[in-house]
C-alpha cells in the first residue's frame, strides 16, 4: 500500500537536516533582534482617546493634524478635530506624534526551530511582533502541529497577539534547498491529494518553491516539474484557496503566473521585469512581496545585522547581536551553499528597480521580510523607500495592501470608524523620514495599548532560545 509519509513535511536526509539547522542558525540571529523587543505592558481601559494627533492615511495618500481618535470595545469609535473625549476615558496626548494603521509583515517564520520548541515559545515569538508595531503577520510555511495549536488564539482579535495567517505547507522537490515545513509530492495525483490534506486543516493558502537559486548558489537546485506546479495551483483554486510562489527568477516566476499563481513571496532578482510579467501579475491580481531583507542578508549578513543596531542601538538584544557579529558564520551548509554574495550584490540594483517598476504598474506590493519578524519588519519598510518608493507608498504596502492580501481590508488597514483598532503611535513623522517607523511610542492591538519599555530585560529563557550558534554549527 502506498505510504502517505510524503504528505507530512519532513527533512529527508542527514545532509538536508544539517541544511535546515544551518538556516535556523541564521534565523536565530535575526530572531534575537525580533524577540528582544521593546517589551511592554498591556492596558485595557473601557474607552481610550488619543488627542491632538496627526493621523496618516496611506490608503488615501493623505494626513490630518490635530485629530482626536476614540477607541472603544476594540474598534475605532470616532475620529475628528471636534470629536469629544468621552467621560472616564484614558487620554493619551498625541501632540507632536503621528498615528498610522497597524503594520503587517507578510513573510515571517515565527518559530524557534524546525523540529524543536514548544507552542508557548512560538506564541511568545509571535507576541513579540506587537511592540514593533506589527499587528498582522503572514507565514508562508510553518509546522502544521504548531499552526493547529495556535489557531484558536492567533486567528481571533486577541490583543495579546497579531492577527496571524499561514500557508503552513511549502512544496518543493527532494534534495537540499530553501524552505521549511516541506512537502514533496512526486506526481500530479499526490500533489492534488496533498493540497486537499492541508485544506482540511484550514490553511490560509499554499506556497510552492519553484526556484533554482542560481542568483545565490554556484550549484543550481532542481526545479519542481511544471505539471506538479500547475496541479498544486489548480487544486488550490478548485478548493477556493490561494497559491503563492517562491520564484525569484523571472523565467520561473512567469511560469507560475501563467499557471495562475496568486502572488510572489520573494522579489525578482534575476532580471528586470518585462511587460509580460507585469500583465500576468495584473491579470492574476497577484501580490508582490519583495523580501528585500532576505537579499540584503544574502549579500552581507553581518552588515545587515548592523543595520538593526544602527536603527535601534539600545534594544535589549543588541548584546547578543554584537556577540554574533564577533563570530559570524558562513552562508553555506552541506549540499546547498549560499556561496555567491558577489552575484547577489550585483543583482540588488535589479531587485530594487523591479520593486519600483512593479509598484508603478499598479500591481499590489505588500511588505514582507522573510525573517523572524520584529525589528527586521521595520527595516523592510525602510528598504522599500531605499528602492524608490515614497514613504507613503511604503506605508501603504505595509498596511492596506497587506490587509487586502489576507482579505481583511474591510476590517483593518485604515484609520476609520468601525475598523479594528490596530494602530501605531510614533514619536516622529515617517513621511519626513521613513526611519521614524522605529520611533515607537505605543502600539494598539484591538484597542489595547502596549506601552514601550525599552529597558525591560528579556527573560533568560527567551535569550537561551535564540542562541546565535545553536548546536555549535559552523565552527
Amino acid at each position: 500500500m502506498d505510504s502517505k509519509d510524503w504528505l507530512v513535511p519532513r527533512c529527508s536526509s542527514p545532509g538536508e537536516r544539517n541544511t535546515m539547522k544551518f538556516q535556523w542558525k541564521l534565523a536565530a540571529a535575526i530572531s534575537a533582534v525580533a524577540f528582544a523587543n521593546p517589551t511592554g505592558r498591556a492596558d485595557e481601559p473601557a474607552v481610550l482617546a488619543i488627542t491632538n494627533v496627526t493621523i496618516i492615511k496611506p490608503a488615501l495618500n493623505s494626513s490630518q493634524a490635530g485629530v482626536t481618535v476614540v477607541l472603544r470595545d476594540g474598534r475605532i469609535a470616532a475620529i475628528g478635530k471636534s470629536t469629544r473625549v468621552p467621560a472616564g476615558s484614558q487620554v493619551i496626548e498625541g501632540r507632536g506624534k503621528y498615528l498610522i494603521p497597524g503594520l503587517a509583515d507578510a513573510h515571517v517564520h515565527p518559530y524557534p526551530a524546525p523540529t524543536t520548541g514548544d507552542v508557548k515559545e512560538t506564541k511568545d515569538l509571535v507576541a513579540s511582533f506587537l511592540p514593533w508595531g506589527i499587528t498582522t503577520a503572514f507565514s508562508p510555511a510553518m509546522p502544521l502541529q504548531k499552526f493547529n495549536e495556535l489557531r484558536p488564539e492567533l486567528l481571533t482579535e486577541n490583543a495579546k497577539y497579531p492577527k496571524f495567517y499561514s500557508t503552513v505547507v511549502a512544496y518543493r522537490v527532494d534534495g537540499p534547498g530553501p524552505g521549511n515545513a516541506l512537502s514533496r509530492p512526486d506526481s500530479v495525483e499526490k500533489a492534488k491529494e496533498s493540497v486537499r490534506y492541508f485544506h482540511s486543516h484550514h490553511v490560509n493558502g499554499i506556497k510552492l518553491i519553484y526556484d533554482d537559486a542560481s542568483y545565490a548558489s554556484s550549484v543550481p537546485l532542481r526545479v519542481m516539474k511544471r505539471e506538479i506546479m500547475e496541479a498544486l495551483i489548480d487544486e488550490a483554486h478548485r478548493l477556493g484557496i490561494k497559491a503563492y510562489a517562491h520564484a525569484p527568477v523571472l523565467k520561473l516566476a512567469k511560469e507560475t503566473l501563467r499557471a495562475g499563481a496568486d502572488g510572489l513571496v520573494h522579489g525578482i532578482i534575476s532580471d528586470p521585469v518585462d511587460h509580460e510579467f507585469l500583465e500576468l501579475m495584473k491579470k492574476n491580481r497577484a501580490v508582490y512581496i519583495s523580501t528585500s531583507s532576505l537579499f540584503e542578508g544574502l549579500k552581507d549578513f553581518p552588515a545587515f545585522l548592523r543595520r538593526h543596531l544602527e536603527l535601534y542601538p539600545n534594544f535589549p538584544g543588541a548584546a547578543r547581536v554584537n556577540e554574533f557579529l564577533r563570530n559570524p558564520i558562513p552562508l553555506q551548509a552541506p549540499g546547498f551553499n549560499f556561496d555567491r554574495p558577489d552575484a547577489v550584490a550585483r543583482q540588488l540594483p535589479v531587485l530594487r528597480a523591479n520593486l519600483r517598476k512593479i509598484y508603478d504598474s499598479g500591481v499590489t506590493v505588500v511588505t514582507g521580510s522573510d525573517s523572524a519578524g520584529g525589528l527586521t519588519s521595520l527595516i523592510e519598510i525602510i528598504l522599500h523607500v531605499e528602492s524608490g518608493l515614497t514613504p507613503m507608498q511604503a506605508l501603504r504596502a505595509a498596511t492596506i495592501n497587506a490587509q487586502k492580501m489576507v482579505g481583511r481590508d474591510k476590517d483593518a488597514g485604515t484609520i476609520q470608524p468601525g475598523k479594528v483598532a490596530d494602530l501605531v503611535l510614533l514619536d516622529g513623522n515617517p513621511l519626513a523620514d521613513i526611519r521614524n517607523v522605529a520611533k515607537l511610542n505605543r502600539v494598539f492591538r484591538a484597542g489595547v495599548a502596549l506601552s514601550r519599555a525599552d529597558q525591560s530585560p528579556v527573560s533568560s529563557k527567551a535569550k537561551a532560545k535564540f542562541d546565535p550558534n545553536p548546536e555549535g554549527m559552523g565552527r
